[in-house]
């Protein structure tokens, strides 16, 4: 399995682009992640047995408890993790090998492209590098996401340090980067998609919020009273 997806950053890099230095590039996007990933997790491995030391006279039973709450959330979020990275990498590959406005027909003698060049290269290069590596960006992260979760002593202590999560908020800006970039020609209606974005994320970790706090109404301190106040 890992070797298909090795074979698909290939094709993706291949396909995208027709100058070798920036297929490299695209591929070499996906080392840069895992070794960002390891790195990160090597860290924090090491500060978790610095502080090992401390927890050692706490109650077996209760270090088990807390240990099968972790796996399960740790599990549950690799699901959600491993269903983005499964969905962003399917459109992203998509729009990689069709950008936006299509390929050309025949040769343009006043910019020098070739037939087959994307049109948003011919017209827009500058739209068009923003698009392309962003998509990339997103692209090898959700190919790095797939490579990580699908090994248990990859993902676990990766989720654990939240080094997936500061690489799906990348995956994420790099998609709304590339979709900002190709879906329009004005540089105001790109910065009126980065404002809606951010519009809606502020608005949803409100929501959010609010549902957690009316979750149970006699809630307060960090704790439920309601059995308390039974009789």
């Amino acid at each position: 399995m890992v070797l298909d997806l090795f074979g698909l950053i290939g094709a993706y890099a291949a396909g995208s682009c027709r100058d070798v230095s920036t297929s490299i590039y695209a591929m070499a996007l996906a080392g840069v992640v895992l070794v960002y990933v390891v790195i990160h997790v090597v860290l924090l491995t090491l500060d978790h047995k610095d502080g090992s030391a401390s927890v050692r006279g706490n109650d077996e039973a209760s270090v088990e408890e807390k240990n099968d709450a972790e796996e399960k959330l740790v599990e549950k979020r690799r699901k959600r993790l491993l269903l983005f990275a499964i969905l962003a990498a399917t459109i992203i590959y998509q729009a990689g090998l069709t950008p936006p406005g299509g390929f050309l027909v025949q040769d343009d003698s006043h910019t020098g492209r070739h037939a087959g060049d994307p049109v948003l290269l011919n017209n827009y290069p500058r739209r068009y590098t923003a698009f392309f590596y962003c998509n990339s960006v997103s692209f090898m992260l959700s190919i790095a996401f797939i490579i990580l979760l699908v090994n248990p002593n990859l993902y676990r202590p990766a989720i654990r340090s939240n080094a997936l999560s500061v690489c799906t908020a990348a995956g994420l800006i790099g998609i709304m980067g590339g979709y900002a970039a190709g879906c329009t020609q004005h540089l105001k209606t790109s910065i009126y998609i980065f404002a809606l974005a951010a519009v809606h994320q502020s608005s949803s970790k409100r929501g959010t919020r609010g549902r957690r706090r009316s979750q149970c109404w006699c809630c307060w301190g960090g704790k439920c009273h309601r059995s308390q106040s039974s009789p």
